[in-house]
């Protein structure tokens, strides 16, 4: 990749990736710590290793040099910050930021099957609620459960304060997409 300028270790459980987007572009980074309960972290190269841990907690801050001239100091200030915290204050504070805009809508479908399908449908995973569907199964709750998470994707990544999202997103491998990135 043109642009990545690789990932290093930024400390004992901190790998952190950066680059440019392009001669004079956004210099951008983005650092990954691991916070593990029980077990042992170790940097490997540019990998972290997790051995017999319990529950691992990752925290990810990633930043660009449009709103901070130094993103790499930025990210790890993050990562500090958020490494302070349990992951159930984490886990809340981020339930209480978003769901004053989530809960202002709510989609409900309901199929032919009946509500006893439905409520059979909802204790299933997606990966395999998807699978019936695809196999020609009804499941009117799986549209609304992808309505709601393409919110939820949304509402997390474009917040005040923040980037807006564009076409870029977290998905795209390219640096250099066709349609360059814009905000649209």
């Amino acid at each position: 990749r043109p642009f990545d300028e690789g990932t290093t270790a930024a400390g004992e459980r901190t790998i952190m990736m950066s680059g440019q987007s392009g001669p004079g572009g956004v210099r951008f980074a983005a650092a990954i710590q691991a916070v593990a309960e029980g077990g042992s972290v170790r940097i490997i190269g540019d990998f972290l290793s997790i051995e017999g841990a319990d529950a691992v907690t990752l925290l990810l801050a990633a930043n660009t040099s449009f709103r901070h001239s130094d993103p790499e100091q930025a990210s790890l200030e993050q990562l500090q910050a958020a490494s302070r915290l349990s992951y159930a204050s984490l886990r809340e504070r981020h339930i209480s930021d978003y769901a004053v805009y989530y809960r202002r809508v709510d989609l409900e479908l309901h199929g032919s099957g009946g509500l006893a399908q439905e409520a059979e449908a909802v204790k299933l995973p997606t990966d395999v609620r998807l699978r019936k569907l695809k196999e020609g199964a009804e499941d009117a709750g799986l549209f609304s459960l992808y309505y709601q998470f393409g919110r939820y994707l949304l509402l997390s990544c474009s917040r005040p304060g923040t980037l807006a999202a564009n076409l870029q997103g977290i998905w795209n491998a390219s640096f250099t997409p066709p349609w360059e990135s814009k905000y649209t």
